[in-house]
Parts: C-alpha cells; sequence; structure tokens
C-alpha cells in the first residue's frame, strides 16, 4: 500500500466514523430534508423505494463511498493534507457531493495553501433549497462545525 492509499485509508476511517454518528443508520428509504431519496447513513446512490438494506450493507457501503471520495479528493489537491483535515473534506463531500466539492472554493483555498480559510468554507454549506427556496437548517450548522473543528485539528 502506497502513502497516498495509507492516507486515503486512514482519513476514510476517521470519517466514517464521524459519518455514523452525524447521519446516523436508516436501513429503509426516505426523504431527507431536500427531498431526495435517501437510506443507511444518508446514501442517495442506487437508493430504491422497496430496498430496504442491512446495517452491515450499509456500513459495507458507507466504507467503500468514504475510501472512493478520499482517494478522488486526493486527485484534486495540489498541496499536502493531513489524515483528520482529508476526513473532514471526505465527511463534507460524502454530504455535498463529488462536483460541489470539485467546484468549490474550499478546494481551491485548500490548493492555494490557505488551509485555515479552507476549513472554515465549510460552515457557508448550512442552506437546502426547498421549492426553489433557502432554507438555514441547525443540523446542517452543528454538522459543518464539528466537520470544521477535525479539519482545523488536522493543522495543528
Amino acid at each position: 500500500m502506497d502513502a497516498r492509499t495509507k492516507v486515503a485509508a486512514g482519513a476514510a476511517a476517521i470519517a466514517v466514523s464521524a459519518l455514523v454518528g452525524l447521519e446516523g443508520y436508516t436501513g429503509g428509504p426516505y426523504l431527507d430534508s431536500a427531498g431526495v431519496l435517501t437510506d443507511c447513513y444518508g446514501n442517495t446512490k442506487n437508493v430504491r423505494r422497496d430496498l430496504v438494506r442491512s446495517q452491515a450493507q450499509c456500513q459495507a457501503l458507507l466504507n467503500s463511498e468514504a475510501l472512493r471520495i478520499g482517494n478522488h479528493i486526493l486527485s484534486l489537491t495540489t498541496r499536502p493534507v493531513s489524515t483528520q483535515t482529508l476526513a473532514s473534506y471526505i465527511s463534507f463531500t460524502y454530504n455535498v457531493g463529488d462536483s460541489a466539492f470539485r467546484a468549490s472554493t474550499l478546494l481551491k483555498l485548500h490548493n492555494q495553501g490557505r488551509y485555515r480559510e479552507a476549513c472554515e468554507q465549510m460552515r457557508r454549506w448550512v442552506y437546502v433549497t426547498v421549492a426553489g427556496i433557502k432554507i438555514r437548517l441547525q443540523g446542517l450548522v452543528n454538522r459543518r462545525d464539528k466537520e470544521v473543528a477535525l479539519c482545523l485539528s488536522g493543522l495543528n
């Protein structure tokens, strides 16, 4: 296992631990606060209304997705990233999506070496759009506080 893969694996393990608490487990499908069909630990991929996954299936799905996201983020970062900071980026990206992370000011700031500012960018992502109206969710504020704290802990 090369160094990059070890960093991604370590960060994914930290992110999964955080995500289990942030997302909570639901085997059956439900609509999240933005109206997206979701299951497991906030999973939105290949969700079907008629499919209930076991907790073991959901855990395997989360582990796989966190590692995939970690490797994806590492392919986009041009500057070093600590395990804790990468874990926070994984949690954040799991919530907002790959394309949002790729286009984010957070990534641009990270790649400029402005790490603290990059971490703080997560606090901007606390809204969902419902019926064309942006709504600030306290749950997202709480989540971003935890992600920012994890991100900043990797800078010390």
